[in-house]
C-alpha cells in the first residue's frame, strides 16, 4: 500500500474479522511462547459468553448479599437513623425525627434502598473477584500472579471507604451549625 492510502474495504474487513476471530492482529510481535503458556485463547463469542457468565454470577452474588443485608433492614435503618436524629437534637430540631415525605418513602427506604447498598457492600468482593475471573484469562502469566492483592485491596478499600464515609457523616457533617434545617410544614 502507498504511504497516505485507504485500504480497501476488503482489507479493511478481512483484517478486522481476523482480530475478531482470535487471529493474531496484523503488525504485531508475536509474544514469547514462554510468556503466552497457559492464556485461554477465545473468540470474540466466547468471549461475549464468558462476560455473561461472570456478570450473571455477579447478580447471583449481590442477590445473595441484598437477601442477608434484608433481614437486617430494621437494624441498618436504627444505624442511619441515629446518627441523623443526634445532629438533628444538636441543631434544636423539635422533636427531632426524619420526615417521611410519601406513605412508600419508608417502604422503598428501609426494604428496598438499604438490603440493595448493604448487599453491594457485601457481595463487592465476590464481584470484584468475577472481574478478575473475566480479566485474567487474557493476562500473560506474570500479569496473573496479582490476583489474589488485587481482589483483597479492591475489596478491603471498598468496605473502608464505605466505613469512613459512614463515620465521617456520623462525627462531622450532620452536626455542622451552619446548615439551617426546619420543620416540614405538614
Amino acid at each position: 500500500d502507498p504511504k497516505g492510502s485507504v485500504p480497501s474495504d476488503e482489507t479493511f474487513f478481512s483484517r478486522t474479522l481476523k482480530i475478531l476471530s482470535g487471529g493474531q492482529t496484523p503488525g504485531l510481535p508475536k509474544p514469547d511462547a514462554g510468556e503466552e503458556e497457559g492464556m485461554a485463547r477465545m473468540s470474540f463469542l466466547e468471549h461475549l459468553e464468558e462476560l455473561r457468565k461472570r456478570i450473571l454470577y455477579s447478580v447471583y452474588g449481590l442477590v445473595v448479599g441484598c437477601l442477608i443485608t434484608f433481614f437486617f433492614a430494621n437494624d441498618l435503618w436504627d444505624q442511619v437513623q441515629r446518627p441523623a436524629e443526634t445532629a438533628l437534637k444538636h441543631l434544636g430540631v423539635v422533636p427531632p425525627e426524619l420526615v417521611l415525605i410519601s406513605p412508600m418513602d419508608s417502604f422503598q427506604i428501609i426494604w428496598m434502598k438499604l438490603p440493595l447498598l448493604g448487599g453491594i457492600f457485601i457481595a463487592s468482593p465476590w464481584i470484584l473477584y468475577q472481574v478478575w475471573l473475566f480479566i485474567a484469562p487474557g493476562l500473560y502469566k506474570h500479569e496473573r500472579r496479582w490476583a489474589v492483592p488485587f481482589v483483597l485491596s479492591s475489596a478491603g478499600l471498598f468496605i473502608l471507604g464505605g466505613c469512613f464515609a459512614y463515620l465521617d457523616r456520623k462525627s462531622t457533617r450532620l452536626n455542622s451549625s451552619h446548615t439551617d434545617i426546619s420543620r416540614m410544614p405538614s
